[in-house]
């Protein structure tokens, strides 16, 4: 039994041996077909060279020659400190003052005065009175008095009466030169007084 083991073991042996040496022989002999090598042939190589260019002429500038100076006339003689004459000296010119471009207050309401009834009858010629007065910049009248009266003995309710004509009186207001309204003061009206049925040309 043991005898028969042994052979049995040993022509396996010998057949793993055999598989193994048939693997190297394959592995160090390959049997595929390979392509032909190629050969390269030499080629001779042409080396081009770039022509060389003229350089262009250098145009010389030349020595640069810096202008000459003017020619000064000496026959000339230059006036010393005594051959001078004075300037003569100009007033200082100044600018004429313009003249306003404002207007002046123009009456819009004047209504005559209003004879006094006490003194109906007493006078047969007409009584006058002037009267100084200021205009505001809204154009109505203030601080309105007396400057004279004819004839000077009239009844002074000629005077009140003639105050209160102005202080009714309306005007546009005087401008400045931008246009905007100013106050003029120092105004004179002269109002008359005619007695009633008296006629007037």
């Amino acid at each position: 039994m043991g005898a028969l083991r042994f052979l049995f073991g040993a022509i396996i042996a010998a057949g793993i041996v055999a598989g193994l040496f048939l693997m190297m022989r394959a592995m160090t002999e390959p049997d595929w077909d390979l392509p032909p090598p190629v050969v390269i042939e030499d080629v001779p190589l042409e080396i081009v060279r770039e022509e060389e260019r003229p350089e262009p002429d250098r145009i010389d500038p030349g020595p640069t020659e810096a202008p000459e100076p003017p020619e000064v006339d000496l026959s000339v003689p230059t006036p010393g400190p005594g051959d001078t004459e004075p300037l003569p000296v100009l007033p200082p010119e100044f600018p004429e003052p313009s003249v306003g471009g404002g207007n002046e207050a123009t009456a819009l309401v004047r209504l005559p005065p209003d004879y006094p009834p006490g003194e109906v009858g007493r006078y047969d010629v007409p009584v006058s009175v002037e009267v100084e007065f200021d205009l505001t910049a809204e154009g109505t009248v203030e601080n309105a008095r007396i400057v004279s009266i004819e004839p000077p003995d009239a009844s002074n309710a000629f005077k009140q009466a003639a105050l209160r004509a102005v202080q009714r009186f309306r005007y546009a207001p005087a401008t400045d030169e931008s246009g905007k309204p100013v106050p003029a003061p120092g105004q004179r009206v002269r109002l008359r007084f005619e007695p009633p049925g008296s006629e007037t040309g």
